[in-house]
């Protein structure tokens, strides 16, 4: 059986009344397992199935077989290996931006311990890490933007008098 991981999104019912999740833009029929204590917004890892009769998409409902709650990870375990220096700096940062309402759910905890580690290496005169491209396509480069000069309502842009010669 498959296992995923996911952001429980919704809670509801069939029309059968029995429970069902919907984790990450998909559906899952809970059939037998107990899940009256999970709630919309835990990440949860779950075994599921294909089961039934392709409905007239041609996709088959997915049942789950059993799941369990997945914890946050820690900052000092997010980032990997990082000296012992590191972890109350990278702690400190976490938690003020915790704190502070920038951090509103558990998988963004990574992005900031990883963050404040290269932050705190790059301060302390390491060689600067390249971060890693984003990859959700609404990176754009600057050659996309690069089409000339700017384009004037009015014509070409006014030429500027030889240097010195500007009368006041």
């Amino acid at each position: 059986m498959p296992v995923n991981t996911g952001t429980v999104q919704a809670k509801e019912f069939s029309k059968n009344g029995k429970p069902k999740l919907k984790v990450d833009g998909k559906w899952y029929f809970a059939g037998r397992c107990d899940v009256s204590s999970v709630q919309a917004g835990q990440r949860i890892e779950f075994e599921w199935s294909e089961f039934g009769e392709p409905n007239d998409k041609g996709f088959r409902p997915k049942g789950m077989s059993n799941w369990r709650l997945v914890t946050a990870q820690t900052p000092s375990a997010a980032t990997g290996n990082q000296d012992d220096a590191d972890r109350p700096f990278i702690s400190n940062v976490v938690a003020h931006a915790i704190q502070a309402g920038c951090i509103k759910a558990p998988e963004e905890i990574e992005k900031w311990a990883v963050a404040a580690q290269r932050a705190m290496r790059n301060a302390l005169g390491a060689k600067p890490e390249t971060p890693r491209p984003r990859t959700n396509g609404h990176q754009a480069l600057a050659a996309d933007y690069d089409d000339g000069p700017p384009p004037y309502e009015d014509g070409p842009p006014p030429e500027e008098p030889p240097r010195g010669t500007r009368t006041w």
